[in-house]
């Protein structure tokens, strides 16, 4: 009878260098997944500002064409807003007021008393307010800080008004001017009033009419409009006398059990401008989809007609949340680098940025061009993966796959429709030469690969081919009708992922097998070699093999839309996540890789394909979004040169890789591995040790164990530099991967630890492996 026993490998800390997957940026021509919050219009230029943190923003000189264009200020010092009067930009960045006289000169900064949240021109003034905030520095405990408002004929010279020493709670969402009548909209929702009005802007007196929290307030010809909360307007014909009037839009239904049945919610506008005789509002409709509504008289409001129940339009869909009148045009800012524009938004409306629309799914790179391709044609190509420039194909057909052959200098994209397929050339990624893939005329191509001699493409139908240049193409058999989705080549073979749960492999290309992976509803998007191993990913698993005759499947956490494998590791994601591993079975959770400080969450869904481009890793996804990982370097080098004298670094044979100085087993790869002294003898465990060297680059640590005791392996995070797994020995097949289950990490203080599980059948002893291997750019 065979017994099935466990042993438990007990795996201990690690620290150490950063790992460059758990920091991105968000790149691209136009600001990815970011909000627009500002427009301003000078010297015949309008700068769109986003609170980029690398000091760009989105300049035109025409008002349809945009570029992100750094605006001059210091390292990390970040726009907010800006306002130009003839002769002078003024500038609110990091809190803090800043100056130039024209668009090419360099910023002065101008220290104010307190961080400031805004700034506007209003009445012949600069006006700039800080914001109005609960605070803990106060001796008593939390306390309420009042915004305070200055004013400035100059920017140059700041008096503070009073106003914030007669209003209890005071945070100023807008201050508007008309006839001498100056008005502040408090969104302060505790505190006296919602409005505030002077007649020279230094002396203020309560409107106890209007309640506080009032968000936004506009002026027109025909008088004032304010919004406050539960969708309550403020209307007055003249800034002094005010009515109340419900603003119609309703949110959602509250049901049953909440507050009474079918009770109405209902929007309040988010912002309000004047704008060719009519006031504009921007609010949530029903289900909270933005809607653009207009008024004469803030009444009676009416939809903007095509911007109104459309689910699908890039409008319904983004989150649009500033309005702006500029150049005679009615401007909207929103989510996703989204801005729109109108003259008349009845009959005239434009979206300024369609690249923020355009889903990327594939990405290929030589060794010095960067290509992005998506859907409708289009592509980006960057030399440095920081400055990107669009092209498009020259037919507007989706692209699935695009791959670059070295050897042949040429980028090939693939891609179609469902009833034809599509192929194209560039030597360049900048300009593209559409060929005829005959054979797949009934097809959409899917996949595609280089091998070093052959383009191989696939598609529906068993649709596969290969061709020695792009142009002329050899239709290949494998003697099925199911729909291939992937063609990959690695280690001197092939793979084909395909629908029903098979996939094929080949050694020749010619010659095919097949292998039912998984149950026919199951269809295999893509797959990836690396470390000996090809893995196929399946919705949060992996399947593994190293010779295609033993399969053995982990659990995989973020291995769900592509596999990559760069720098020695397999690197996989999801609409959430990135993980890594080196062997497919112990996988490490990237979390800052989608919600990290520099870069946003992509609420339309996340990485959908990645590629390596020089020392980095750039994945790509949907609505626009392309992020860039930190730089690879040389982390063993680095951490040589800490742990060692230059004498010592010198020497080989007491700071290489291989070498043991300290004489405790660990060669200096395991011991930065594992984040150990290189110089200090440390205990390494129960197991007697056996060690191995290969090729100057991997590093085996070999010990027996029984079913008695525990046998201890350290291990950490995926440490950049060198990566980590463990294999056991069989007599008839060698050194093998599959048998050993790893658990997923835990936290405790701060700090992950792993364990292996591994599978023992049978009383034999097991012979296991820790296999280590230094990984350079």
């Amino acid at each position: 009878m065979r017994t099935l026993f466990f042993v438990l490998l007990v795996l201990g800390w690690s620290h150490g260098a950063e790992h460059p997957l758990s920091h991105w940026t968000a790149r691209g021509p136009l600001p990815t997944y970011q909000t627009l919050e500002h427009l301003a219009e000078g010297e015949g230029m309008l700068v769109a500002l986003f609170g980029d943190p690398n000091g760009q923003g989105l300049v035109s000189d025409d008002g349809e064409t945009f570029l992100l264009e750094d605006l001059g200020l210091p390292e990390g010092v970040i726009a907010t807003q800006l306002v130009h009067r003839p002769g002078l930009w003024v500038a609110l960045a990091s809190g803090q007021l800043w100056t130039k006289v024209s668009w090419t000169d360099e910023w002065e900064v101008h220290a104010m008393p307190v961080p400031l949240e805004q700034l506007i021109w209003e009445g012949g003034s600069f006006w700039a307010w800080s914001a109005g905030a609960y605070s803990n520095d106060s001796p008593s405990g939390r306390q309420w800080v009042n915004a305070q408002l200055f004013r400035s004929a100059d920017a140059q010279v700041w008096t503070e008004s009073p106003i914030s020493d007669q209003e209890t709670f005071l945070t100023i969402s807008q201050l508007i001017e008309k006839d001498g009548l100056y008005l502040i909209a408090n969104g302060a929702s505790n505190g006296t009033a919602g409005l505030w009005s002077s007649s020279d802007g230094e002396n203020w007196s309560a409107v106890p009419s209007v309640p506080a929290g009032q968000t936004a307030l506009a002026v027109g010809e025909t008088g004032w409009v304010a919004s406050g909360s539960s969708g309550r307007l403020s209307l007055s014909s003249d800034g002094l006398q005010w009515t109340s009037e419900q603003f119609p839009y309703v949110v959602y239904y509250l049901t049953s059990g909440q507050l009474g049945s079918g009770q109405p919610v209902y929007s309040s506008p988010r912002d309000l401008t004047w704008h060719d005789g009519q006031f504009y509002a921007l609010a949530e409709g029903y289900g909270g989809a933005p809607i653009l509504v207009s008024s004469a008289s803030g009444v009676t409001w009416e939809v903007s007609s095509g911007l109104a129940d459309d689910a699908s339009s890039d409008f319904s869909r983004a989150k649009a949340t500033h309005l702006t009148s500029a150049n005679g045009q009615l401007y909207i800012l929103g989510g996703n680098g989204n801005l729109w524009k109108g003259a008349n938004w009845e009959t005239e409306r434009e979206q300024l940025l369609p690249q923020q629309a355009w889903n990327w799914t594939t990405i290929a790179a030589s060794d010095d061009r960067l290509v992005i391709a998506g859907e409708g044609g289009h592509l980006l190509w960057s030399d440095d993966a920081v400055t990107f420039s669009p092209v498009q194909l020259p037919e507007p057909a989706d692209v699935a796959r695009v791959i670059h052959a070295p050897e042949l200098n040429l980028f090939l994209a693939v891609g179609g429709t469902e009833a034809e397929a599509k192929c194209w050339l560039s030597s360049d990624g900048i300009t593209w030469i559409a060929t005829a893939p005959v054979h797949f005329s009934n097809s959409s191509l899917k996949g595609a690969v280089w091998d070093g001699q052959y383009f191989w493409a696939c598609g529906q139908a068993g649709a596969l081919a290969r061709s020695s240049d792009g142009v002329a193409w050899t239709p290949i058999s494998l003697g099925t009708a199911v729909d291939l989705t992937s063609v990959n080549y690695g280690g001197g073979t092939y793979l084909i992922t395909a629908s029903e749960g098979l996939i094929f492999y080949s050694t020749d290309g010619l010659s095919w097998d097949s292998v039912q992976l998984g149950p026919e509803t199951v269809t295999y998007q893509n797959a990836s070699f690396g470390n000996g191993l090809w893995l196929v990913p399946d919705s949060y698993q992996a399947h593994l093999t190293e010779d295609f005759e033993v399969w053995w499947k982990r659990d995989a956490q973020a291995v769900d839309s592509d596999i990559l494998f760069a720098f020695g590791t397999f690197i996989a994601c999801d609409q959430r996540y990135l993980s890594s591993s080196p062997d497919g079975s112990a996988w490490d959770i990237h979390y800052e890789g989608l919600f990290g400080a520099d870069f946003p969450y992509p609420a339309q869904g996340g990485f959908k394909h990645g590629a390596r481009f020089q020392d980095r890793v750039v994945f790509v996804g949907d609505g626009g979004l392309i992020g860039v990982s930190a730089a690879w370097r040389d982390f063993f080098a680095e951490w040589q040169a800490e742990q060692f004298s230059p004498a010592q670094l010198a020497d080989e044979a007491i700071s290489g890789p291989l070498a043991d100085p300290d004489g405790d087993g660990w060669a200096n790869a395991f011991e930065y591995r594992f984040d150990l002294n290189p110089l200090l003898r440390e205990a390494v465990g129960e197991a007697s040790l056996l060690h191995h060297w290969v090729d100057n680059v991997r590093f085996d640590w070999v010990g027996y164990t029984g079913l008695q005791g525990q046998y201890t392996f350290p291990w950490s995070l995926d440490r950049p530099g060198a990566i980590c797994w463990v294999e056991r020995f069989e007599s008839e097949r060698g050194w093998v991967r599959d048998g050993l289950e790893p658990d997923f990490p835990f936290s405790s203080q701060g700090l992950y630890r792993k364990s292996v599980r591994v599978k023992i059948e049978g009383s034999d002893s097991v012979l296991l492996r820790l296999r280590s291997e230094v990984v350079r750019p």
